[in-house]
């Protein structure tokens, strides 16, 4: 006989599996003031095989499918794949996502916060009005992709490819862009003053700059020589063909 929907005992025992039960001294939650999974105890893990809340879900692969308002804070995502998926409004707070892949995925009022996601993959993604507020993005792709109106508050780009990226609006504020390649992208054409802050505009300073590459492609909120000035390597087309 062929049963066109799992007995309900089955489900039963998914449901065991995945979800830790309320009140369990074996479930973990995000703490955001220790920034850590703790259980009710103060003890620090999380919970195995769950996908959620600081679960630990073996090999995650949600490509190219459709998600929203779900709680994945502190969980650990290493090397999850979110490949052309489309996310809305999802809950990554201080999970651990190195080395994941969220190529061309929209993603759009993420919140990032305090996520760990160095040498992960953007390219090509749309994290419109996403946070990224001190989120750890070491070595991090975001090649062409799509930043407008996102929070990168403090957040370590360093060394991450930004190249040809649209960070338009975005708030790059007191973030590390140490290293980062900026060829051929876009952070606005106002230019801001050293502490000028207006709603809707990008704000840059203070953020590191220093050993940021940058082309005649690049349009910076202020000058060429500003740019210089801030430790920017001005990175000339004719010499790399």
């Amino acid at each position: 006989m062929t049963l066109s929907h799992p007995p309900s005992f089955i489900i039963a025992l998914a449901g065991l599996f995945l979800f830790p039960r309320a009140g369990s001294s074996a479930e973990f939650y995000f703490n955001l003031k220790q920034r850590a999974c703790i259980n009710q105890e103060g003890k620090q893990g999380h919970n195995k095989s769950y996908l959620g809340e600081c679960g630990t879900p073996p090999q995650v692969n949600f490509s190219r499918e459709a998600r929203s308002h779900q709680n994945f804070r502190g969980a650990d995502l290493k090397g999850a794949k979110f490949l052309r998926a489309k996310l809305d409004h999802i809950d990554f707070k201080g999970a651990h996502l190195e080395n994941s892949q969220f190529i061309q995925t929209t993603c759009q009022s993420c919140d990032f916060s305090l996520a760990h996601a160095s040498n992960s993959h953007f390219d090509g993604a749309n994290l419109f009005d996403s946070l990224f507020i001190l989120s750890k993005l070491e070595g991090t792709s975001f090649f062409g992709s799509i930043l407008q109106g996102a929070d990168l508050r403090k957040a370590n780009l360093k060394n991450a490819n930004l190249k040809n990226s649209k960070l338009e609006g975005a708030n790059l504020q007191g973030c590390v862009l140490e290293g980062a390649d900026l060829t051929g992208a876009n952070l606005g054409e106002t230019p801001l003053q050293e502490n000028q802050k207006k709603e809707g505009l990008l704000v840059l300073n203070p953020t590191d700059l220093k050993g940021a590459t940058f082309n005649s492609k690049t349009k910076l909120p202020f000058s060429k020589e500003t740019a210089l000035q801030k430790g920017m390597l001005f990175k000339d087309e004719t010499q790399t063909k």
